[in-house]
């Protein structure tokens, strides 16, 4: 919805996960365990050819977990905000190109497209780390108003993610399949200034082991076209 050679974007993505699941069947949670994350996102592209174009990104996860824990004085309520290593990057380094290819097409105000995307992680980092690799395969429209000040899009995908690898032993989060139904729309508030929110809904999904998992993931930002 925006036009220029580069943009930059300011986002947020919000997940809340507080519901239990082995493969595809919600368990119980006995501990109420709880992972909220929080990830401020700042992303450049640079349009090289009408189609051709690079992304830069770069986040800084804020991820807290919680759960309460029965004893005999009465429950505990435990909490941390830092991520154990096996968990989460800390910034000291690998290389996981993500490689993508979209195709759009359509006539006014309609535009459908499909988008294929790959992370392919190069090799684990100083702590042992190996992120899992991962595929996201989607497809949907969008559509315009006819003063082209607000879009309407949707979108259903297929994620495939591997499990992370720590030292050797995969962690016990993060692996399985999902399929998402994802909502959004996007206001053009000027000339070149964009606003945009989604929501992903998670019709199906069945997971590497018991873990954690979310009903939806929310992302808003903005972006300015130069």
């Amino acid at each position: 919805m925006t036009d220029g050679r580069f943009k930059l974007g300011a986002w947020l993505v919000a997940e809340d996960r507080n519901r239990a699941f082995d493969g595809s069947t919600e368990v119980e949670n006995p501990l109420r365990e709880r992972t909220r994350i929080l990830v401020p996102l700042v992303t450049a592209d640079l349009r090289v050819t009408p189609r051709f174009g690079l992304q830069f990104a770069a986040s800084l996860p804020n991820v807290t977990r919680t759960a309460v824990v029965p004893r005999a004085t009465g429950p505990f309520n435990y909490r941390e905000n830092l991520v154990p290593m096996s968990r989460l990057q800390r910034g000291s380094g690998t290389i996981d190109p993500i490689l993508g290819l979209n195709l759009n097409w359509g006539r006014d105000p309609w535009t459908r497209f499909v988008t294929v995307a790959a992370r392919t992680p190069v090799y684990e980092n100083e702590d042992g780390l190996r992120t899992g690799s991962a595929v996201e395969i989607s497809a949907g429209a969008a559509r315009y108003a006819p003063v082209r000040k607000i879009g309407l899009f949707g979108r259903v995908s297929w994620l495939h993610r591997q499990q992370d690898v720590f030292r050797g032993t995969p962690v016990l989060v993060g692996g399985g399949n999902w399929v998402y139904f994802t909502p959004g729309i996007g206001v053009l508030a000027g000339r070149r200034l964009n606003l945009q929110a989604e929501v992903k809904l998670p019709l199906y999904r069945s997971l590497s082991n018991t873990q954690l998992d979310s009903r939806a993931i929310v992302q808003f930002g903005i972006s300015r076209s130069f």
